[in-house]
């Protein structure tokens, strides 16, 4: 996709550490990585933004794999809303494959659900569903989430879960 930050892998320098490279990074000083997750298999990274935005890297090594892996742009998803702009950075992000769903928290407190189709679809990979609804609550608005993530309960259904600063945990 044009205009996307470009995902570059580097040599590592002492800052990355031993055993660690870049394979993505923001080409603007405007936007700002503040999270990642990734999906089961590794191959799709996540990664929020200060500008309350998720950009989706995919695996671009050929089938078969090989190494360095090596991530290219894919997409960005919009998540804060209009009344969001300010302070809207993202806090968290989460990802399962099985809920086709990408989770994030913003700085605000507020935690939006977006659903995304499953690679498998035969659609584009990523690509938000016009069916798909986004769902937000506000249980942690205007505090500060500190935990989130998708668990499976005993009856096997996947719910979302978060917790914030004050002690608050929703399922």
């Amino acid at each position: 996709m044009e205009g996307g930050p470009e995902a570059r892998g580097s040599t590592p320098s002492c800052s990355e550490g031993a055993g660690f490279r870049r394979v993505v990074e923001s080409g603007s000083s405007r936007v700002k990585f503040t999270c990642l997750c990734t999906n089961g298999d590794g191959s799709r990274l996540f990664l929020g933004t200060t500008t309350g935005a998720v950009h989706v890297y995919v695996d671009s090594r050929p089938p078969g794999g090989g190494v360095p892996r090596s991530f290219k742009f894919h997409r960005i998803v919009s998540v804060a809303e209009d009344e969001e702009k300010d302070g809207a950075a993202v806090a968290f992000v989460s990802y399962r494959d099985d809920v086709g769903s990408c989770a994030v928290a913003l700085g605000s407190g507020r935690v939006h659900v977006v659903p995304l189709e499953p690679p498998s679809s035969g659609t584009a990979q990523g690509r938000v569903t016009k069916g798909g609804v986004r769902l937000k609550h506000d249980a942690h608005f205007g505090g500060r989430v500190t935990q989130l993530d998708w668990v499976a309960g005993p009856d096997g259904a996947v719910r979302l879960a978060s917790g914030d600063e004050d002690g608050k945990v929703f399922l």
